[in-house]
């Protein structure tokens, strides 16, 4: 399997903001695909991926070794530019992406304790029938978020404390599935959560 190359020529408003100093980022969060939450997006080669793109946690398990081999494929694909995310269930260690002075990361270590995060991270790939049900029931309700996972103070020390680690002073993830882009500043670092599916931001 080989997704599309699609270049893609930059607009007046991209122009407009290079004219600024600013840059243009596309990125891609949380499509979920081969589970009952899976939004279709198209790949055009020139994004980043921020994890959850393919959802092994939630595979039918007699599909997974198919949709395994996808996964490799297009991990291959974007290199460094796929960060998996707790849905991929990938020892990969591969999770965050530095440019300049931005970190891109899916999320999950922002949002969960250390301790959620490794203990989620030994549970196996692939689901049965009953759960995927499940799943499929709930899927509508999930996609109109309802809830929405707030960004709280220790959401905002965790994403410091990464920036610092890593000496930017921007960072951008998924992971929260909000209805819109989520822009905050904390001690002077910018933490930037996309929605599910394309987004393009300017840092």
């Amino acid at each position: 399997m080989t997704e599309p190359t699609l270049k893609v020529y930059p607009s007046p408003h991209d122009i407009k903001m290079e004219k600024m100093g600013f840059r243009r980022f596309d990125v891609i969060a949380d499509a979920h695909r081969k589970s009952p939450h899976e939004i279709k997006v198209s790949l055009h080669n020139n994004e980043i991926i921020l994890g959850d793109f393919y959802d092994l946690k939630n595979t039918l398990k007699y599909k997974l070794h198919q949709a395994e081999d996808e996964y490799e494929n297009i991990k291959k694909i974007y290199g460094e530019r796929y960060l998996p995310g707790n849905h991929e269930r990938d020892p990969y260690k591969n999770t965050f992406y530095e440019d300049g002075n931005v970190l891109f990361h899916h999320g999950h270590r922002i949002f969960w304790s250390k301790e959620k995060v490794e203990k989620d991270a030994k549970k196996p790939r692939g689901c049965g029938y009953m759960r995927w049900i499940g799943l499929s029931i709930i899927a509508p309700f999930r996609r109109m978020r309802l809830i929405q996972i707030g960004v709280r103070k220790k959401h905002l020390e965790r994403v410091y404390q990464l920036a610092k680690k890593h000496k930017c002073d921007t960072v951008v993830c998924g992971h929260a599935h909000p209805r819109k882009i989520i822009d905050k500043t904390y001690k002077g670092i910018r933490l930037v959560v996309v929605p599910r599916g394309r987004s393009v931001i300017y840092v």
